[in-house]
Order: structure tokens, then sequence, then C-alpha cells
């Protein structure tokens, strides 16, 4: 048989573009799922770190917690304790100017007094209707 009158048939011709397209379409099949595993690969690298991280971060308030200062600090806190020799002193709450400001916003807000009047009463304290 000759090999060159083979080759130049269409048989041959239609086996190998057949042939060439199957391994083209497998090739980039490949490259896909190789791209497409990269970028998960990726976003499981970044979630790992975040991970790590986060641990990190705990650890370090797990031995914040436990530190001798956060439970001395806690225990002044939420138990009232204090060092031997220690005076704990407790002040009155005041009066201030910042009530009063305050009282004079909510008779501002009223509904029956004419605008003007809730403006006196807003910047000044006072209001007109005495």
């Amino acid at each position: 048989m000759n090999y060159e009158r083979i080759v130049h048939t269409r048989l041959f011709f239609w086996v190998t573009l057949l042939t060439l397209v199957l391994t083209l379409s497998a090739l980039s099949r490949e490259i896909y799922q190789n791209v497409r595993t990269k970028k998960e690969v990726g976003k499981l690298e970044r979630t790992a770190q975040d991970l790590e991280g986060r641990n990190t971060a705990l650890k370090e308030t797990i031995s914040y917690l436990q530190s001798d200062i956060y439970r001395e600090k806690a225990a002044r806190e939420n138990l009232n304790l204090q060092i031997p020799g220690e005076v704990a002193v407790a002040l009155p709450t005041a009066v201030t100017g910042a009530t009063k400001q305050t009282g004079a916003l909510e008779k501002s807000l009223r509904k029956d007094l004419s605008n003007a009047r809730k403006w006196w009463a807003y910047f000044f304290g006072k209001s007109l209707e005495q």
C-alpha cells in the first residue's frame, strides 16, 4: 500500500480532523479545570489565613482573660472588691447644665407650644408660659 495515497484520502483527513478536535476539546477541559482548581486553592488559602489570624487573636484574648491584671479589674468592677488599705469613694450625682438642657429639650418638643417658644426653651432652658 502506498502511504502517500492514504494520506491524501478524504477518510484520513476526517479521521485526523476528528482526532484533533477531540484532543483540543479534552485539553481545553483540563485547562479550565486547572484554572478553577487554582482559584479554589487561593480562596481556601485566604480563608486559612483569616482563620489563623482569628485564632491568634482569640489566643491573645484568652491569655489576657487569664492574667492577674484582668482578674483584679473584674473583681473591682463586678464584685466591688478592693485592695486592703484602699478606700472606695462614691460620689453623688449632681444636677448639671446638661440635665437642665435635657429638660428644656423635652419642653421644646411639646406639641401645644408655638415654634418660637420651642426654640426659646431649647436655647435658654426656659419656657415663656409661666
